[in-house]
């Protein structure tokens, strides 16, 4: 016996905790008005906070501690996919499966019988020995004659649909840890509602728009749900201005023992292209002036060789590569911020 949920590909895969929940809608395009309505505003750590924990580390500093991602009020712990209209969504501590005595296995299956998916977090290192690490992963089928579940995300850095056994996935949820600290003690099921639209919101867009030229804090208009100017002591730059600290990054001194993390980068580039593809979705309603998506599309393609860049600087360390990447990101930054204040000021 098998059953297999339907995922599609995500148009947003460099943050799984976007990337799952949007490769499950991505089957129709129902879900399309809601994103290009949110998915807008940018964030990431300021450099000084970068630039103190590579001093105290003696290293780079890693892409989950520069959290350059998109911003959404509840993204912090995937609590977003709580949030999402287009879910019905539980959270479960890991100890509910101790606590009623549940098997994974037997729980997983249960739930995809339901037509469920299942995201939850393991330890890497029993699906790819490589290291230890706990990741989030989302579980879409199974196949009991092979006594597998399929899944999907990166696999020597592409993102692809695959099978894990039965056994592995146990071990794998159940590590030699002792404590499992928050999120990595929680599970996410989700079902797609049935009959769900959501139209496009022009004033949504327009103040995140806003909030993104501006580089304003977001999270000032969340301060129900929490505050994200300082979480955890930590400070964050909104917007526009986060292009500066990708720009310090690419600046700073470098060497062979050191790693730039491409996944900003990537990030970088998928905000392009969701940009790219919401001017071309406004011009097609007649929101906005027909000029500005073809004016976008140079910036969606510098973004793209910006990302080459930094993959080509992972392999030959010249310092001529980051150069070149800072030039073209200066670049784009100045002819972004042009394109998108004539937009909002055909909105506003």
């Amino acid at each position: 016996m098998k059953k297999i949920l339907s995922i599609g590909q995500s148009i947003i895969n460099g943050r799984l905790h976007y990337g799952y929940p949007l490769s499950i809608l991505a089957g129709s395009n129902n879900y399309l008005p809601w994103l290009y309505s949110n998915f807008i505003q940018l964030y990431c750590m300021t450099y000084d906070e970068i630039d103190d924990r590579q001093k105290k580390d003696g290293e780079y500093y890693y892409f989950d501690q520069i959290d350059f991602d998109f911003y959404s009020p509840h993204s912090i712990h995937n609590h977003w996919i709580m949030n999402n209209p287009f879910f019905d969504s539980e959270c479960l501590n890991r100890s509910f499966l101790d606590q009623f005595e549940l098997n994974l296995t037997d729980f997983l299956i249960s739930m995809i019988e339901q037509d469920k998916y299942i995201y939850l977090f393991v330890d890497e290192y029993y699906l790819n020995k490589k290291h230890h690490y706990m990741h989030n992963i989302m579980i879409h089928g199974y196949d009991l004659e092979s006594k597998c579940f399929f899944s999907s995300g990166y696999i020597n850095g592409s993102y692809e649909t695959y099978t894990i056994d039965f056994k592995i996935l146990e071990k794998s949820f159940y590590p030699d840890i002792d404590f499992f600290p928050y999120p990595y003690n929680m599970l996410y099921v989700m079902r797609v509602k049935k009959a769900i639209c959501y139209d496009f919101s022009l004033l949504q867009t327009c103040r995140l728009l806003s909030d993104y030229l501006f580089s304003s804090n977001t999270g000032n208009n969340y301060s129900l749900v929490h505050h994200r100017n300082h979480f955890n002591n930590v400070s964050f730059t909104y917007g526009v201005e986060t292009y500066g600290v990708l720009l310090n990054l690419l600046g700073s001194p470098t060497d062979d023992s050191n790693k730039l993390d491409i996944r900003p980068f990537h990030t970088l580039k998928e905000h392009k292209n969701v940009m790219l593809s919401r001017l071309r979705f406004m011009e097609d309603n007649d929101m906005i002036s027909s000029s500005h998506s073809q004016n976008y599309v140079e910036i969606n393609r510098e973004s793209e060789i910006i990302k080459s860049l930094i993959m080509k600087y992972s392999f030959n360390k010249s310092n001529s590569v980051l150069v070149n990447a800072s030039i073209r990101l200066n670049r784009i930054r100045e002819k972004e911020f042009g394109i998108l204040e004539k937009v909002l000021g055909e909105i506003k």
